[in-house]
């Protein structure tokens, strides 16, 4: 057989494909039958295979390949195979070079599978301690770029698509932990930031409640630029660091000012004469360059690092003599502002009320039964009709069912909410714990099925949201999982167990001193049988005692409960108050968990104010003296030297037995009628102290045993 070189191969091998792609010419006009195309088209097909078939044939087997420097003809040789493209195969119509072309895209992400990969820069703005965060951030350019990266607060990160959020938070850790000094097991607190559209700023992004930031959202909030974040930590810098000095001993907490510093002080009073006379002028003129002047105010305790931050602005601002003149401008502006202080928790609480609640909308009119509050609360607002963003307006019913009479105006509200706090964790077989608090979740698994764990959270929050309490009652560890979940810190103790039959087992676990008795205990049949139930199959040795304990510790607080706290956390996320407390963890615990401060005397004084007759009027003599046996009947209650407490009198006047962390609307009052007994209007938040007008004066003792009697013998509303 001839040989026939790669060259005469290719050319024949094309001229049979070339042939075979051919338009059909023979093909007549389109009202011809399909038959004939498709005839046309076969013989085509047939006559390019056979041109093929010929060429390969002449090769033979023996020539295949004939370039090839190993000639062993004892090694059979595979048999070639060329596959020709099918008719309907369709071609890119476009060249490889194409912009659209997927293939020349620059790929800026790794992946292995179905992981991706990235690398970003990420840039950590310090935090400002328990200032009050501004709702809008610079973008750190030029100059402050710089400072930060010489803080160590600029670096790089890879980020997996396949992350957890912690996974990311111990990457973010491993980059700025040190420079906050961040412990071995610890991390890092902080927000992310997204930049704001079309401007250079940035801010915190507005998430659900259910919104996690894993591998994937982080990536995506970067996307093609830096990683932005927040930390909720401060920066400790040296004092010659500073740029701003802001005075934090002020005793009556006035908010401080911000002041220049000396350089900038003199530098400012040199030019006083030059700006006072171009002020006006530059402001109307160059108010776009006044916007990028941006001096953002972090709160009342602002973080040397911050300050430093915040003095360096975009290189921009800088470029010339106008625009420094502006930059003095407004930074003397600033300083003769008021920085905004700490917000309190009442300050919190009504900024997400007005968020999320819609009075003009309606109300949810709620009839309760005194005596079953708590029933009739849980059945109400599991109704399909019930709007938890509508204010509630309770009426209370007798056993008879007649109505109170009652009008709600926020009184019943506070009373109802009250009763059914007081209900749920005291009486309820859900939670455990002290009655006066270090309440802990108890799992029934009846009231998991019909969802209770959840209405009983959703009552806290719309407590909260309509002017009342939560509970003070939580235990810490049950709060700190509550909001931190699995990166919580506080880790609960033996004490917080609620079955007394394990606490009782553990503690004599924990009592032990040597091997001996360890080893004792672990051989008997209660202690085995409690290791069985959670799950332990090790043999428990005496050098693992503190990690055993602590393991079983946090088994009967958080694990064994843990399908009945996620419930509990859905109902708190009705309106919001699962995230709202997430933001503001230390300032909720104190509405959530016990805390052992209690009312005085001082404070109910201070929080009634009394409204007297005119001086020298005929009633005015007799009002002080009421007001004198009032005040000091409040001393006795204080002193538990009454027949009524503290909190007895305030429900008496207010519905509620705590102050709530909005305070009362309208403020409590102290007002006077012709009576031996005291009145209380809920609704009106008043007090009406009895003037005894049948007798000139009256006794201490006599004012005392009325009043006791007036608040002990009214358990219902009185008469709005």
């Amino acid at each position: 057989m001839n040989n026939v070189n790669s060259e005469e191969l290719g050319r024949v091998v094309a001229s049979a494909i070339a042939s075979y792609l051919q338009p059909n010419t023979q093909r007549q006009g389109r009202t011809e039958v399909n038959s004939a195309s498709t005839s046309s088209t076969t013989s085509s097909a047939t006559a390019a295979r056979g041109q093929l078939g010929n060429a390969i044939s002449r090769l033979g087997p023996s020539n295949v390949g004939n370039t090839c420097t190993n000639t062993n003809t004892s090694v059979p040789r595979r048999e070639t195979q060329i596959r020709l493209p099918t008719r309907y195969q369709t071609f890119p119509s476009t060249p490889a070079s194409s912009g659209n072309s997927s293939s020349t895209k620059r790929r800026t992400t790794g992946s292995i599978g179905k992981t991706k990969t990235w690398s970003k820069d990420v840039v950590c703005l310090p935090g400002c301690g328990n200032g009050e965060l501004a709702a809008f951030f610079s973008i750190p350019r030029g100059q402050a770029r710089a400072k930060l990266t010489e803080d160590g607060l600029v670096g790089k990160i890879r980020i997996v698509s396949t992350w957890t959020p912690r996974q990311v938070a111990i990457e973010i850790t491993s980059i700025f932990g040190r420079q906050f000094v961040i412990g071995e097991n610890g991390l890092l607190d902080y927000d992310y930031l997204s930049l704001v559209p079309g401007t250079k700023r940035l801010r915190i992004p507005n998430v659900s409640t259910s919104f996690t930031w894993n591998g994937q959202e982080v990536a995506s909030l970067a996307g093609q630029g830096c990683l932005y974040i927040l930390a909720k930590s401060e920066l400790v810098k040296n004092d010659e660091d500073a740029v701003f000095q802001v005075d934090l001993n002020d005793e009556e907490h006035i908010p401080p000012q911000l002041q220049l510093s000396e350089n900038a002080e003199i530098e400012t009073a040199s030019r006083s004469e030059s700006l006072s006379s171009t002020l006006t002028a530059s402001r109307n003129a160059s108010n776009e360059t006044l916007q990028r002047v941006e001096v953002e105010i972090w709160g009342s305790a602002l973080s040397e690092s911050h300050r430093s931050y915040v003095s360096l602005l975009d290189d921009d601002c800088l470029s010339d003599d106008s625009d420094d003149i502006l930059l003095h401008a407004a930074l003397e502006e600033s300083a003769r502002e008021t920085v905004v202080p700490c917000q309190s928790i009442k300050d919190i609480l009504k900024g997400h009320i007005n968020g999320v609640m819609s009075p003009e909308e309606g109300r949810n009119y709620v009839n309760v039964r005194r005596g079953h509050v708590l029933e009739d609360a849980v059945a109400k607002i599991q109704k399909k009709k019930f709007n938890p963003k509508l204010p509630i307006s309770v009426k209370f019913a007798d056993d008879e069912g007649n109505s109170e009479g009652a009008v709600d105006t926020g009184g019943p509200t506070r009373e109802f909410f009250r009763l059914v706090t007081k209900e749920m964790f005291r009486k309820s077989s859900m939670f455990g714990g002290a009655d006066h608090g270090n309440k802990v979740l108890i799992h029934n698994i009846q009231a998991r099925t019909k969802g209770l764990y959840k209405s009983y959270g959703m009552l806290l929050a719309l407590s909260l949201c309509n002017g009342g309490n939560a509970c003070h009652c939580l235990n810490e560890s049950v709060y700190d999982f509550l909001v931190h979940g699995e990166d919580g810190k506080v880790l609960p103790t033996i004490d917080d167990i609620p079955d007394h039959e394990s606490k009782t087992i553990l503690l004599k676990v924990q009592g032990t001193k040597k091997e001996e008795e360890f080893l004792e205990l672990t051989r008997q049949d209660d202690l085995l049988d409690l290791l069985n139930a959670c799950g332990y199959s090790a043999q428990p040795s005496f050098g693992d005692k503190d990690k055993l304990l602590s393991m079983l510790t946090r088994y009967f607080v958080l694990d064994k409960p843990r399908s009945a706290l996620e419930q509990f956390k859905e109902g708190l996320e009705v309106l919001g108050i699962l995230h709202v407390m997430k933001r503001y963890p230390k300032e909720f615990e104190q509405l959530f968990c016990f805390q052992a401060t209690k009312l005085t005397a001082f404070m109910l004084q201070t929080l009634f104010s009394t409204t007297y007759s005119p001086s020298g009027s005929n009633c005015r003599a007799k009002e002080e003296l009421i007001v004198m046996h009032w005040r000091d009947v409040l001393q006795d209650c204080e002193a538990g030297e009454a027949r009524v407490s503290l909190e007895d009198v305030l429900i008496f006047a207010t519905g509620a037995d705590v102050i709530p962390p909005c305070g009362f609307e309208p403020p409590p009052s102290a007002t006077f009628w012709a009576d031996v007994r005291p009145r209380g209007n809920t609704c009106a938040n008043t007090i009406c102290l009895p003037t005894w007008p049948a007798k000139e004066s009256v006794s201490f003792e006599e004012f005392k045993d009325y009043f006791e009697d007036g608040i002990l013998n009214s358990p219902g509303f009185q008469r709005a």
